[in-house]
């Protein structure tokens, strides 16, 4: 497991790829992808060649999964800033011949040497792996959730990864929203849509304050807090604070939660086959190039998901689920979600994304803008989205002005600031599977 021996070499390296990707970014971001649709299968990754790659795969009789990984091992390839076999990532898998959605969870774990303060003062002088030893690598087990957590809004149920993913944020997102009969008369006019925003807004400033209370279910009590996160009641309750002429104040505990972690290195992919199964698949090395650190016998990218656990320093009572112990996972804002129609039993739409701390917020926003304001899955995936902080909203170019004008007379601090947010969706519209590929990171999908 050598590493490049100079600082200078590695940075040289890391810069270099950097580059590189902003110029193929720079290119790729103006070109939209117009919607495509097939007959019998879908596969949306973030690069054009790896979507290839997964629909191959099927069309050879492999199953979902199958294309899943070969899609991924492209994507590595492809897109090295984003993910690799140097890091990790989480699985929803929904087999129609027994109905049922499962999870693994193939995220890093801390190595069993770490400590809650193994960063000391200063964690940005860290080495990263640096502690990682042999036993660390022979004894990591992935984790096999038999039932995703699931939940169901209008004529859909969803299942995504419970705790410590964003499962249980996406739900309390939805079942806050749902209570405001959302359709497509929710953005019909620019009065309801800046209505709608606002609403949204707010929903995803409260289901973040919530999000800061998770953690490994294998290290500590999730239950109490994911069955309120998850419960209709709880949404109401939520749903009952939020004032429709203007912002809140406060959002419970979410005070100080501004250093929540943040990471940037991720992809997702999202497949329907032709037999009906399912992958929502987002993978992960955290920051952009993992740690900066290349194997010099293998080449593979370190991750850096240390990160992804609260430094001592920043901690209160409220985030305390997330400090590093051995062998634990943290948490994450990732939620590859499947999500079924209520009376076919079918796959209606698989989804989830990339962005850091804006993935679930993102994710929520293409499945609004699909299943409920019903835009064509192109418009879902490919319409201007907000992101929140603890006091501001940024949205993305090519917003809505007008309303953009509305939010701000609701006391909304809007920026024009957003990171970079990247969703992957496959959504059977009658007989055919029509898959999109975001365009801000280029992509286009595959099928036949």
């Amino acid at each position: 497991m050598g590493c490049l021996t100079s600082k200078s070499r590695r940075c040289l390296f890391v810069t270099f790829l950097i580059a590189v990707v902003l110029i193929v970014l720079i290119v790729t971001l103006h070109k939209r992808p117009s919607e495509e649709c097939y007959a019998k299968a879908a596969v949306a990754a973030d690069a054009k060649v790896c979507s290839t790659i997964g629909r191959d795969m099927l069309k050879r009789n492999g199953s979902a999964v199958d294309a899943a990984i070969a899609a991924l091992l492209c994507v590595s390839v492809i897109n090295p800033h984003s993910m690799g076999i140097g890091g990790g990532g989480v699985f929803t898998i929904y087999n129609p011949s027994t109905g049922k959605v499962e999870t693994i969870n193939a995220r890093e774990t801390a190595p069993m040497s770490a400590s809650e303060n193994m960063f000391g003062n200063d964690p940005k002088k860290a080495i990263p792996g640096g502690i990682i030893t042999r036993e660390d690598l022979k004894n990591y087990q992935p984790v096999l959730n038999e039932y995703a957590l699931n939940f169901t809004v209008g004529k859909y149920i969803f299942h995504a990864p419970d705790a410590p993913f964003g499962g249980p944020v996406l739900a309390l997102i939805l079942n806050i929203l749902k209570g405001y009969n959302i359709s497509s008369s929710s953005v019909s006019t620019i009065q309801n849509k800046t209505l709608t925003y606002h609403r949204m807004i707010e929903a995803f400033r409260f289901a973040d304050a919530q999000k800061s209370k998770l953690g490994d279910p294998l290290h500590e009590n999730m239950i109490e807090i994911v069955q309120k996160m998850t419960s209709v009641s709880f949404a109401d309750h939520i749903r009952s604070k939020i004032k429709d002429d203007i912002k809140q104040k406060s959002y419970d505990e979410q005070e100080d939660l501004d250093n929540a972690p943040d990471d940037h290195g991720t992809s997702h992919l999202s497949i329907i086959a032709e037999d009906g199964s399912a992958v929502a698949v987002t993978s992960s090395i955290n920051n952009y190039f993992g740690s900066g650190v290349i194997s010099r016998l293998t080449g593979i990218i370190f991750n850096d998901q240390l990160w992804d656990f609260i430094e001592p320093e920043v901690i209160n009572e409220v985030i305390k689920n997330n400090l590093i112990k051995p062998g634990k996972r943290p948490l994450s804002s990732m939620c590859p979600t499947i999500i079924l129609d209520k009376h076919s039993g079918q796959v209606k739409m698989v989804v989830g994304g990339a962005g850091g701390t804006n993935i679930t917020t993102a994710t929520a926003q293409v499945i609004l803008n699909s299943l409920f304001f019903d835009y064509d899955l192109q418009k879902a995936v490919t319409e201007p989205r907000v992101q929140i902080t603890l006091h501001d909203t940024n949205v993305e170019d090519n917003f809505d002005q007008r309303v953009i004008d509305g939010l701000k007379l609701k006391s909304h601090n809007i920026h024009h600031n957003a990171s970079l947010s990247v969703v992957q969706a496959v959504v059977r519209q009658q007989d055919k599977l029509c898959a999109e590929s975001d365009f801000r990171k280029g992509g286009y999908p595959a099928g036949y």
